[in-house]
């Protein structure tokens, strides 16, 4: 705030210091989710990768691979020479294939969603060769029990997994135990329902573990193939992820790679790999007390990491016809919030606005409100932004009141400083007088700045975090909000709107300051160059009816003293 201290000779200077202070809060605020100290983690919640192998089967954890031969395929799931039979999945929102060998769905792409803005590749969060592979598969463990294996080839009752078409799989072993794997997918939406089953028709009771997980190969730095950064950034969390009893884990690949292994327990939750914008997740049952782990495994010299959700060796499968069946969903689709909601277990939990959440919710959903009566995304932030300041109207006008009186006291301040020369200290004294005698109280201004940074901030991270933003057009040469303006104009307005607002402000008596003052509109600028647009249109709104605020308050200010 604006003050005065007699003992350092130092001056009020009105809202100017404060938009000094207010760029290092920028500076500061946007780099706190990146600093800011990280929720500790249970010291029970981790876990070494064990060594357990089970017969037959894959172990949870470690993707296995296709044998050709006497070898394994070194970075591709699936032999290059060796054609992998699949039935595909077709949907209005999914498109892609189940592979018949391990019952993995290995391959599925967004029909709605395309790589880059002017190209016609969809997105493919799914994929079992190549730099991005990830892909879901699911699988069982028992002792003395054969159970299928990752290269085990399934038997398909149906062409193809359609809305109208459930596709079931079979395997069955030489002991009389038959193994369904069961997949459904809607007409619209991005969730697949699995059934796995096990009917026990041999003579003997069994015990069967279930898991289920999603894998991603270590495809960071084989990037540039237009998708999405995949590296968590300062404002936004990416990779492996869940929430397993309302407590959100979140493990950077480094870490798991580092520890192995992260495992927790619970009933409740989800687990989940995400991208900037898409997200592969599993959702049990949440009936079942289950092993929640965030795994890490090394394959042929490629680094692999694993989300999965286990259920141990408890389930009793009775013999001559006994049955033990999980049911469980993938959602794999956009990071989107009123879609994600669908699933009815907090996977919207995954668009995380971090510190500014209680703020950027209610932005996000006003905005997402007049987006869908407007049809343009960037016409609703301008209705927010407006909507904002005009909430914020009653404290602004004060400060306004405040700044136009300051204003009009220049001349006696630049008086008093040609008279008292480079006396601070009286100088000081005689300001403060001043500012009695016309009852003007200068730190009166800092407060809406102070209430706009926050305010900021959320927008800021509902911009560049929530999916809708991607590749959505505003008008004219702006057709993508969450990238910066590709001409620059945005900016440069919005240096402008910042250069007019500060010709309406007091000037600072202090030479230096009034230097910095002036080329904070420049520096706001090339920092915002590359800023989304969106992020930039609010901004340069917000400002534009800020001077129309305070240029209003200070002309009835003039009318009212007969000026």
């Amino acid at each position: 705030m604006a003050s005065y201290d007699p003992r350092q000779g130092k001056q009020p200077e009105g809202n100017n210091g404060l938009l000094i202070a207010a760029f290092v809060a920028v500076v500061f605020m946007m780099g706190w989710d990146y600093f800011a100290p990280k929720p500790e983690v249970p010291e029970n919640a981790i876990a070494q990768q064990t060594s357990m192998t089970v017969e037959g089967a894959q172990v949870p954890g470690q993707p296995d691979v296709i044998v050709q031969g006497s070898s394994q395929v070194s970075n591709n799931i699936e032999a290059p020479t060796t054609k992998v039979k699949r039935l595909p999945v077709e949907s209005k929102s999914l498109v892609g294939g189940v592979a018949l060998t391990g019952a993995r769905l290995d391959d599925l792409a967004l029909n709605n969603y395309t790589v880059t803005l002017d190209g016609d590749e969809k997105v493919r969060i799914l994929s079992p060769n190549g730099k991005r592979i990830q892909f879901f598969d699911a699988g069982w463990q028992a002792v003395g029990v054969q159970v299928p294996a990752g290269n085990s080839v399934w038997e398909a009752k149906g062409d193809a997994l359609t809305p109208k078409t459930p596709l079931v799989l079979t395997w069955s072993n030489e002991d009389g135990q038959e193994f369904t794997r069961t997949y459904t997918i809607d007409e619209t939406g991005y969730t697949i329902r699995v059934v796995d089953e096990v009917i026990n028709r041999s003579s003997r009771d069994i015990q069967i573990g279930h898991y289920a997980q999603v894998h991603k190969a270590d495809g960071l730095e084989q990037g540039g193939d237009g998708y999405e950064e995949e590296m968590s950034t300062f404002y936004n969390f990416i990779g492996p992820e869940g929430v397993i009893e309302d407590i959100k884990y979140e493990h950077d690949y480094d870490d798991i790679k580092q520890e192995k292994a992260f495992k927790y327990t619970g009933q409740k939750g989800w687990i989940a790999i995400k991208s900037r914008y898409f997200l592969a997740s599993i959702i049990p049952d949440q009936q079942t007390e289950n092993t929640w782990q965030f795994k890490y495994s090394n394959l042929n010299g490629r680094d692999f990491y694993s989300a999965i959700v286990q259920v141990p060796m408890v389930n009793r499968v009775a013999a001559n016809g006994g049955t033990y069946t999980k049911s469980y969903r993938l959602y794999v689709g956009p990071n989107k919030r009123q879609e994600m909601s669908k699933e009815s277990v907090g996977l919207e939990d995954s668009v995380d606005y971090g510190w500014y959440q209680v703020i950027a919710l209610p932005i996000y959903s006003s905005m997402m409100f007049f987006y869908e009566h407007t049809g343009n995304l960037g016409l609703a932030i301008i209705i927010v932004t407006v909507i904002l300041k005009i909430l914020l109207m009653p404290l602004a006008s004060k400060s306004y009141r405040s700044m136009a009186k300051l204003k009009q006291l220049t001349p006696k301040m630049e008086a008093l400083k040609e008279r008292l020369g480079d006396n601070r200290e009286q100088m000081g004294l005689e300001m403060m007088k001043l500012y009695k005698e016309h009852k003007v109280n200068p730190a009166s201004g800092c407060w809406p700045m102070l209430i706009q940074i926050p305010i900021f901030f959320a927008v800021y991270k509902v911009i560049l975090i929530s999916f809708e933003f991607r590749h959505e057009p505003f008008m004219l040469w702006i057709q993508d909000l969450s990238a910066h303006d590709p001409f620059f104009i945005l900016p440069v307005l919005m240096g402008v709107s910042m250069f007019l607002q500060q010709k309406l402000n007091p000037p600072a008596t202090d030479p230096i300051q009034r230097q910095v003052m002036s080329a904070l509109p420049i520096v706001f600028t090339v920092m915002f160059a590359m800023f989304p647009s969106g992020l930039v249109l609010y901004w340069f709104v917000n400002n534009v009816v800020s001077i129309a605020q305070q240029w209003m308050i200070t002309k009835r200010i003039e009318k009212a003293e007969g000026k």
